[in-house]
């Protein structure tokens, strides 16, 4: 019976304080926010490379909420009758639950979608842009002139196109769906 006592008030120091898990889970669930931007630019780029006439995408987090929940429960009984052997049970359970959520803006105006799609395919192939797009992009370039963009900096291909030297600065899943596309 010892054993068990000892063990239930044991159990809350040995799953940990709910605070640092929640505080491990919020910087974990942070460094996730630029994988969310960097995934949605390459699937964009993969989008407009295999379809020039596609609409990209973009959502922006906006909110980010992040829960620990720890629960514990222990039991103990007894089953006996007068003077005769008496059985006895204990149970002891312990739960963590944690839940990390992004609240997404996703960008639905019209003129700044055809912008991008100016921009993603202004840096694929030029030629392809639609001037009335490029109107919509120059608009955006002339509020804030750090949009600039250089066109024709990327090439669309499979993973034997990009040389060695990008190969090794790119991870292979990008070189993949880009050379897909």
């Amino acid at each position: 019976m010892r054993p068990a006592l000892l063990l239930l008030v044991a159990l809350p120091v040995l799953s940990g304080c709910a605070n640092r898990q929640l505080s491990f889970s919020t910087l974990r669930q942070t460094s996730t926010l630029a994988d969310i931007q960097e995934t949605q630019v390459v699937e964009n780029f993969a989008r407009l490379a295999a379809n020039p006439g596609a609409l990209p995408f973009l959502s922006l987090a906006n909110s980010g909420s992040a829960t620990v929940t720890d629960g514990g429960s222990g039991s103990l009984s007894f089953l006996g009758a007068h003077r005769l052997f008496t059985e006895s049970t204990f149970g002891v359970s312990a739960s963590r639950s944690i839940a990390l959520n992004w609240g997404l803006a996703p960008l639905n105006n019209p003129d700044r979608l055809k912008a991008m799609k100016a921009a993603y395919l202004s840096v694929l192939d030029p030629s392809l842009v639609d001037p009335a797009e490029q109107t919509k992009l120059n608009d955006v370039i002339k509020a804030d002139p750090s949009y600039a963009i250089n066109p024709g900096w990327m090439e669309v291909g499979g993973k034997w196109d990009v040389p060695k030297t990008r190969l090794a600065r790119w991870s292979l899943r990008q070189d993949v769906r880009l050379g897909d596309a």
